[in-house]
């Protein structure tokens, strides 16, 4: 018996609900309830900010335990991060899914691969994450590829008028500064945030390295075959 469940009703799970079932119920809701998603919504930036509190306590053992005991007044809320930040940093931005697609964290925690009830399998989540991160860098080597014919055709004026285009618009992507957002993070759950950012940064290196590989390899072969023909 929990001393209330508003927490938990946020997230649409019960008090029962596994740490899996509540991160995938975050990620799925992240998506629906932001701001961004819902610029006539009065209340949009509040309904986002509760769920932000709601997914920090219940994915953390010892705020869970003291929520389920004493309800909101048993959790420190000096724990609790801005969840603008944690949303950006589980799903970074949709402006740069073009050029990165979605994150491997993100990916992970929305798959449904296993029934209720059923042990976890390392290997079967690897290989529908292998299927998908496929995916991912096919999808990514076409637009790339795509935004570089223009350049390739010889119309490189227009290229680059589209690059610095490109450039303004994701520069103005979340309302951190780098240095702003490094600082916010040391402050509030130091190991969990930088754990989170390498694996993220990892992702997207080893993922934008495979997509310009497959490109070059492309644009290498098509070169070759105008050369000889």
């Amino acid at each position: 018996m929990v001393k209330e469940t508003e927490y938990y009703d946020v997230l649409g799970v019960s008090p029962t609900a596994s740490e899996a079932e509540i991160k995938k119920a975050y990620y799925i809701k992240a998506r629906k309830v932001h701001p961004d998603k819902n610029p006539n919504d009065p209340l949009a930036a509040q309904n986002f900010q509760v769920l932000g509190e709601a997914y920090q306590v219940l994915s953390d053992p010892a705020q869970r335990q003291a929520y389920d005991a004493y309800g909101k007044s048993g959790i420190s809320t000096e724990a609790i991060i801005d969840p603008a930040a944690i949303f950006a940093m589980l799903f970074g931005s949709e402006l740069f899914e073009d050029y990165i697609g979605q994150l491997a964290m993100a990916s992970v925690a929305s798959l449904d691969i296993f029934t209720e009830g059923e042990e976890f399998d390392a290997k079967k989540l690897q290989d529908k994450m292998k299927v998908v991160q496929k995916e991912r860098e096919e999808k990514l080597a076409d637009i790339l590829r795509g935004r570089l014919n223009q350049y390739v055709q010889g119309n490189k004026e227009d290229f680059i008028n589209y690059a610095e285009a490109e450039v303004s618009r994701l520069s103005n992507a979340g309302n951190y500064t780098e240095e702003e957002l490094e600082e916010y993070m040391q402050s509030h759950k130091k190991l969990m945030i930088d754990s989170l950012w390498k694996l993220n940064v990892a992702d997207i290196e080893a993922t934008l390295s495979r997509v310009c590989q497959m490109v070059v390899l492309l644009v290498s072969y098509y070169l070759w075959f105008l050369a000889y023909i």
